[in-house]
């Protein structure tokens, strides 16, 4: 068997294992904006791709080895081959978008995602060339499998969410400034960058 179709069925069956360490480097590295629209769009395009296909391949893509037996070539498989696949990428996209790494570190990630597909998509073709066409129908029911997606996308977010407000909680000093005049007054000072994430929680009132 060829060398990259072994990589790709390995890539393949331990795809969500792999994306743990990333995203565990993009939640360390990054520093999550919400107001900015462009991150938002990417998601929901993505997760709209991925129920669009799925509603056609159902829950025979979630497995943890490529077993197909058919070519579809209907619905977003008439446009894309693979379009789980793209939906993955805008939702990474979308994802490293959200945490707003350092440049490089996000080229980084989508270039690995790039490379890692790559190889699966060309162990499933491998897998797939002596399988004839068939065209399905689209079932709701073959969305079962997209809550999994729904509740990691939740998760993502309650995470960027969670980072933002312990770790960039704007914590605020009153700090005494005396004028030339001998006269003197408090004046609030940020000191939030300086804090380590220990003193950000300590300084949370939640009794507020």
């Amino acid at each position: 068997m060829n060398s990259f179709v072994i990589l790709g069925r390995f890539f393949y069956r331990w795809r969500n294992v792999i994306a743990i360490p990333f995203f565990l480097l993009l939640l360390i590295l990054g520093n999550p904006e919400h107001q900015v629209v462009l991150p938002h769009l990417f998601v929901f395009l993505g997760i709209g791709i991925r129920l669009w296909s799925a509603g056609y391949i159902g829950e025979k893509s979630r497995g943890k080895e490529i077993k197909a037996e058919y070519r579809i070539i209907n619905g977003p498989y008439r446009i894309s081959r693979h379009p789980l696949y793209v939906g993955n990428f805008f939702l990474v996209l979308g994802t490293i978008l959200l945490y707003n790494p350092a440049l490089w570190f996000g080229l980084l990630l989508i270039v690995c995602f790039v490379l890692e597909y790559s190889v699966i998509v060309f162990a499933e073709e491998q897998h797939l060339k002596n399988f004839p066409a068939k065209q399905v129908k689209f079932h709701c029911s073959n969305l079962k499998g997209e809550i999994s997606t729904i509740i990691v996308l939740i998760v993502i977010y309650l995470i960027s969410f969670a980072k933002v407000m312990l770790w960039q909680f704007p914590i605020r000093d009153q700090v005494w400034q005396r004028s030339a005049d001998g006269a003197g007054t408090y004046e609030d000072q940020d000191r939030s960058k300086s804090l380590h994430f220990s003193e950000r929680l300590e300084s949370v009132n939640f009794g507020s």
